[in-house]
């Protein structure tokens, strides 16, 4: 868990992305799901491709907690890893968390599976994909 943490730290999504292809979105909820002083909620993305298994892309997306509701609505922005083509091979799963930042430290966590597989057609042409809920426990 605390690994998860600084990979998505060190991930931080504070940069902003060139040219995006498509948005992910996500909703976090659960009792963990508040407004707090010097905390963040951060989700990564991750896309696989079924037939090979292999890690296509990711993406990092962070709010402070202070700024969010119940629940939180988090997108992310993809940059162009495929061509357009009907094929599903496309699964996303993300992790969730609320964390301190300093001392850096997990709060909760939540992750997700996607059950549909998707293919670069609905990545572009669906965009954004919302792939429900996370419940950060």
């Amino acid at each position: 868990m605390k690994k998860f943490v600084l990979i998505l730290m060190s991930f931080c999504a504070f940069s902003i992305m060139a040219s995006a292809q498509f948005q992910v979105t996500v909703k976090l909820e659960g009792d963990c799901v508040q407004p707090d002083q010097d905390t963040y909620y951060v989700v990564r993305f991750y896309v696989y491709n079924s037939n090979t298994n292999n890690l296509v892309e990711t993406q990092t997306v962070s709010v402070l907690t202070t700024y969010s509701g119940n629940p939180v609505n988090l997108t992310t922005q993809f940059s162009s890893f495929c061509t357009a083509d009907n094929t599903k091979i496309y699964k996303i799963y993300a992790e969730a968390a609320k964390v301190y930042l300093n001392p850096l430290t997990e709060i909760c966590y939540g992750k997700k599976w996607t059950s549909p597989l998707y293919s670069c057609d609905d990545f572009i042409f669906g965009s954004p994909i919302d792939i429900g809920v996370i419940t950060l426990e």
